[in-house]
């Protein structure tokens, strides 16, 4: 059993730190892009987050992984865009916070790019709200994918997963005492 565990840490494990990581990645793009620039380009990244924000993520996993098949690449992909909306709310607000500072005004003046002034000034400054929100979301696609794997979705039956595990045991309970 301890082995089939570390066996399973590996698809336990990759899959939230790339639903963490791209999730940011598509956040900084898009969060940077709405806070720096706002008008037209902020009021629609603003709607797209409300509607995606109030879409049941579990529910959504299982909707999809039911049109479009139980994999778990295809699963990890769509918690990627289900978990971006509220990191691209988080760097947006960091970002409107930071962009009247001086340093900004400062490299205005000098005639900097948008995108140096968002992507190598801003961005450094954000970058606990960053790190802080890539270490929760880790937490949290970790329980998600375990939690997806437990009901079926996700990992194909036979493969060592910490949730796949928690199914399979589920039925050796009522004959092994414990």
């Amino acid at each position: 059993m301890l082995l089939l565990t570390l066996a399973g840490t590996g698809s336990a494990i990759a899959g939230p730190i790339v639903i963490a990581a791209g999730s940011m990645v598509l956040a900084i793009f898009v969060g940077t892009l709405a806070g720096y620039l706002r008008g037209s380009i902020d009021w629609a990244v603003g709607r797209v987050v409300d509607i995606l924000l109030s879409l049941p993520v579990m529910l959504v996993a299982i909707v999809v992984a039911g049109i479009f098949g139980a994999g778990y690449w295809v699963t990890v992909l769509m918690l990627i865009l289900l978990f971006a909306p509220s990191d691209i709310r988080i760097i947006r607000a960091g970002v409107t916070e930071q962009a009247p500072r001086p340093y900004v005004e400062a490299a205005q003046m000098l005639s900097l790019s948008p995108a140096r002034i968002m992507y190598r000034h801003i961005v450094p400054n954000v970058w606990p709200l960053i790190m802080t929100n890539f270490m929760l979301n880790l937490a949290i696609a970790l329980v998600t994918l375990s939690s997806l794997s437990f009901l079926g979705i996700g990992v194909a039956p036979g493969t060592p997963d910490w949730g796949r595990q928690v199914t399979d045991g589920r039925g050796l309970m009522g004959i092994i005492p414990p």
